[in-house]
């Protein structure tokens, strides 16, 4: 008895501590999605570690809605240098043959010549644009909260700024959509997106224009307990290219993420939920 009531203070103590922290505010929704921003630019580095394979389903109808054709393709995404480059290992889930393996690496090779050498430094600048870009398209509520796969999250809701005039084509589209974020109370990373465009999207008279409606659904998780990548992307949407309209459904889904450096371990990623 004497010890229960030498116990009884702390209890007392820390029940007035768990009751102050279950009842203090959230952050302000600004601020955690700003904080979410800055966590994403930090995990660049780490994210370039992983190596991984993606299988991208991509479906296209006419106007009725009727299927019209469908393709599946499956890359093996490696890490050469400090970048990661995608090798495509299969078609409509049959595995290439060694022969068809290495006509793959020579095209992927001429293609990689081509390309501009990688910039660190233009990468990382092209990164802060794109948190200022974010920061000064939208504005943020916290909508509610929510339990994903074990990890609290905050649901912040995203809606164009009124006030805000892009003159970047990046600005503009950012401007003709609206979303959710699903922000992991533990370490700010998104844990879920779902947005939508509000309008439709234009680039130059006649090049293309994505149609208002078009929807776009991340789903990610932790991996490695040390970062959150990818685990499934959905986007469906229909869009005019040239004189050419389409409706679209892609859908990617990351498997079997690898750390390349030689310590590390396969890590298996949750099969993502259905789409709602």
């Amino acid at each position: 008895m004497r010890s229960l009531r030498l116990l009884a203070p702390a209890l007392a103590a820390a029940a007035i501590a768990v009751g102050a922290y279950a009842q203090s505010p959230a952050p302000e929704p600004r601020a955690i999605v700003q904080k979410s921003l800055e966590s994403f630019n930090r995990d660049l580095d780490v994210r370039r570690n992983y190596t991984y394979q993606k299988r991208v389903a991509e479906k296209q109808f006419d106007g009725n809605g009727n299927l019209k054709s469908s393709e599946t393709r499956t890359y093996e995404v490696i890490v050469v240098g400090d970048q990661p480059r995608q090798r495509l290992i299969a078609r409509n889930d049959r595995p290439f043959s060694p022969d068809e393996l290495r006509e793959e690496d020579e095209r992927r090779r001429k293609a990689q010549e081509k390309k501009p050498h990688h910039n660190p430094q233009k990468e990382e600048e092209e990164e802060r644009k794109f948190v200022r870009l974010i920061m000064d398209t939208y504005n943020f509520t916290l909508v509610g909260e929510e339990v994903i796969d074990g990890e609290p999250v905050w649901i912040v809701q995203a809606e164009p700024n009124p006030s805000n005039h892009p003159t970047s084509m990046e600005g503009r589209l950012l401007k003709c959509m609206h979303g959710r974020l699903w922000i992991s109370k533990h370490d700010y990373q998104w844990a879920r997106v779902d947005a939508e465009m509000l309008e439709d999207f234009s680039v130059g008279w006649f090049l293309a224009k994505l149609h208002k409606g078009a929807h776009i659904f991340l789903d990610q998780a932790r991996v490695n307990e040390e970062v959150w990548l990818p685990r499934r992307e959905l986007v469906n949407m229909n869009a005019r290219i040239g004189w050419k309209s389409q409706r679209m459904e892609e859908e990617t889904v990351y498997s079997g993420y690898k750390k390349f450096r030689a310590e590390a371990r396969v890590t298996d990623v949750r099969e993502a939920p259905a789409q709602k």
